[in-house]
């Protein structure tokens, strides 16, 4: 399988890591290829991780729309809690700032001078509302009761209680034929760079494509051919707890405020709080960071409660090597500022699944070498965007002075020079070069962090403009309509407090549509 020549059609596919990333990706091939035979070889005795997962908007089109689970199944068993956006409560000193998941919603839909008052306007006023911010405001769910007729507003992306997640998971792939096997791997055998069998204590397991799922473990590609280029972040490790909440506490965003040596986040779930510090242990002893950590949180957590973690951000410079492909953390990480592990992964393999199904299942170099060029133009997005939070961030410690050198403005430039040279005006011909393909971050996105970070546009501050008063009133006039639409937008204690809600919910043919 090293040269270029076809190989048989896969029809057997062995994933080794039967997490989400993993189970994901068995229902992904199984999606597009119904023939494929895929198992999932994993210890299912372990304990499923007790914690909250974040998760970027994509994710909903793949599970309700491409694996057409039914959201009303999802919302009985796993009990999401709906996030808005990624609220920025602190970032080095800036104003609050969310970055949502329906920003397309500020961009005036008509051409003409109109377009460009609405847009210099939200510059100068550095005003962003939606109806996703809103909701992270008032604590809402997307859910709205309109006349006894329950409808969601779908811009939204999930927390998630990761072990009710994961049974349901484990549970479709049942359903969908997908086999289930608990066992340990604990040998990979290699000839010529590919994988001719993978080994537990007892037994053999041969396939035509092994999948390596098993996380920061990479108990397969870590044999592979393929060099692990790291990010230059110093962000390295985090410190972990949880908290109690209420219903009626849940913030549906994820939550982030800078610290001296990195940021915390706060995903609330319906069970419990989920709160981190994500730090570079270059700046920061694990003994400081637990102590910024408590003290942060005032009582709420004690020392006894956190849990440690070690990462390294980086990502395997080709995914899929001859017979063997990485998914999840296994093929790389970058850390969690944005939420994207779980949802990039998703978008990833469900890329992988079409071109499999497009090629009559056969593995061939040049659609390894299509796949691994996309996967290296995703990784690359997410690298970029993260990086322009911390290179123009403000702060002022040994730390932040250190990530302000994070990546290259060389390399940046293709995001920021258009912004600074024409304003919000430069994401519509960023994409129209570019497109949308091996990208989740648009040049719109990073447009709002850049204005919301403090870097200014040399095209707004040089113009002085006297905005048409009627765009004026109609943004205000749109931003109040966002306001009281969000107010008849049922709570998280109407959704998970209330049986006879919640059994309309997930029990009535209506609640198909939410």
């Amino acid at each position: 399988m090293t040269d270029g020549r076809p190989s048989d059609p896969i029809e057997t596919v062995t994933i080794v890591g039967g997490g989400d990333s993993g189970l994901l990706s068995a229902l992904l091939v199984k999606r597009f290829n119904p023939d494929i035979t895929v198992t999932v070889v994993d210890d299912f005795q372990r304990e499923i991780p007790q914690v909250g997962k974040s998760t970027f908007s994509h994710i909903l089109d793949t599970l309700h729309g491409v694996l057409d689970i039914d959201r009303s199944r999802f919302i009985d068993e796993v009990k999401p809690v709906w996030k808005a956006s990624v609220y920025f409560e602190d970032w080095c000193g800036c104003e609050p700032f969310h970055v949502p998941f329906d920003e397309h919603m500020l961009i005036p839909p008509s051409p003409g001078p109109g377009r460009f008052d609405a847009l210099y306007h939200r510059y100068e006023n550095r005003s962003f509302e939606t109806v996703c911010t809103k909701l992270v405001e008032t604590g809402n769910t997307p859910i709205k009761e309109h006349r006894d007729e329950l409808s969601l507003y779908d811009h939204v992306a999930y927390h998630l209680s990761t072990d009710r997640f994961n049974e349901l998971l484990r549970t479709v792939c049942t359903e969908r034929e997908i086999e289930l096997i608990d066992d340990e791997i604990v040998e990979v055998n290699l000839t010529d760079g590919s994988i001719t069998a993978v080994e537990s204590e007892q037994t053999t397991y041969e396939a035509d494509l092994y999948v390596d799922a098993t996380g920061f473990e990479r108990t397969l590609v870590g044999e592979m051919p393929t060099e692990f280029t790291s990010f230059d972040f110093p962000l390295d490790s985090a410190v972990v707890a949880k908290a109690d909440v209420s219903l009626s506490e849940i913030v549906p965003a994820t939550v982030v405020t800078s610290g001296d040596c990195g940021w915390f986040w706060q995903i609330d779930t319906v069970d419990w709080r989920d709160l981190g510090y994500v730090y570079s242990s270059a700046h920061c002893s694990e003994a400081a960071a637990r102590r910024e950590f408590v003290d942060r949180h005032d009582g709420r957590i004690s020392e006894s409660d956190v849990t440690t973690y070690a990462f390294q951000s980086g990502t395997y410079e080709r995914a899929w090597v001859n017979n063997c492909l990485a998914v999840g953390n296994a093929l790389g990480f970058v850390e969690p500022l944005q939420s994207t592990a779980l949802t990039t992964n998703a978008q990833l393999v469900q890329k992988l699944a079409i071109l499999l199904a497009d090629n009559r299942r056969l593995n061939h170099r040049g659609i390894r070498d299509i796949y691994n060029s996309y996967v290296r133009d995703i990784w690359a997005n997410i690298y970029d965007f993260i990086s322009i939070h911390y290179r123009y961030a403000s702060g002022e410690t040994e730390f932040w002075e250190d990530a302000s050198s994070i990546n290259d403005d060389r390399r940046l430039a293709q995001y920021t020079d258009g912004y600074r040279k024409n304003g919000f005006t430069s994401h519509t011909e960023f994409d129209r070069q570019h497109g949308r393909t091996g990208r989740i971050f648009s040049q719109w996105m990073f447009d709002l962090v850049l204005t919301n970070v403090g870097v200014e546009s040399d095209f707004y501050e040089r113009v002085s403009v006297d905005v048409n008063p009627t765009v004026e009133r109609e943004i205000a006039k749109q931003d109040e309509k966002i306001r009281q639409d969000v107010r008849s937008h049922v709570s998280y204690e109407d959704v998970y407090g209330d049986p006879e809600l919640l059994e309309r919910l997930t029990g009535s043919r209506r609640s198909r549509g939410v």
